[in-house]
């Protein structure tokens, strides 16, 4: 357990979303020194908690706060954190400003403003470095002009409603409901000279 009465020694916990550090009140901080030593299932149990990968983790300076535990405090090593996600940060998230984007298929109407329970984003950059892939998403997306590194996706193109894998393609080009909708075409005067 990292000592919180050390003097000159500033910290924030590790994980990636989650704003703790030394100047947060009543938690402990814990190393990961040891952790590092452990087996991969330790390793891994640590690392989806922090919402990091290994090679971003320092494991010899960072430290992980005692509010990923249920308990809010780890009984020893064996105790693996278990809560992805703490108060601190749901709060930070409600108050952080909204992402805003459009589903990059050519025909959906879907973006940051229709986003609730039944419709997801999925960024395109977690499918960029696999060709077969973003061939399999260019066929639902129709549209040439799609930038796989900063466009979104939502889960309207998938007849399931989500996607439950990475794996896992879209399988329709357009909501059912949008063959529907009504459509104005706004015409606009000619100037006169």
């Amino acid at each position: 357990m990292a000592d919180s009465k050390r003097k000159g020694w500033h910290w924030n916990c590790a994980s990636k979303h989650c704003k703790n550090s030394w100047r947060t009140p009543n938690i402990c901080y814990y190393s990961f020194t040891k952790v590092a030593a452990e087996k991969q299932v330790v390793q891994d149990a640590y690392l989806i908690v922090l919402g990091r990968r290994k090679n971003e983790v320092n494991f010899k300076k960072q430290v992980i706060c005692s509010k990923h535990w249920e308990l809010s405090k780890r009984r020893d090593l064996d105790d693996l954190p278990t809560i992805k996600f703490t108060e601190n940060e749901k709060l930070n998230a409600s108050t952080s400003k909204q992402e805003h984007w459009n589903c990059a298929a050519a025909l959906c109407t879907n973006s940051w403003r229709t986003q609730g329970k039944d419709n997801f984003k999925y960024r395109l950059k977690d499918i960029s470095c696999c060709p077969d892939k973003r061939r399999a998403y260019s066929k639902v997306l129709k549209s040439k002009g799609t930038d796989f590194n900063n466009d979104f996706i939502c889960s309207a193109h998938w007849s399931k409603g989500e996607r439950q894998t990475i794996d896992d393609l879209p399988d329709l080009a357009c909501e059912s409901t949008f063959s529907s909708k009504n459509v104005t075409k706004k015409i606009t005067s000619a100037k006169n000279n």
